[in-house]
């Protein structure tokens, strides 16, 4: 039980981290278009 819990919290921690890359990446293709 323990191992799954925290194999579950870095999924989502893996995730948030992706999902912040991608915003990330997002903002300066932005940045770059505006340019």
């Amino acid at each position: 039980m323990d191992k799954e819990n925290n194999y579950n919290e870095v999924t989502l921690d893996t995730l948030r981290n992706l999902f912040s890359v991608k915003e990330s990446i997002k903002s300066k293709k932005k940045k770059r278009v505006f340019r």
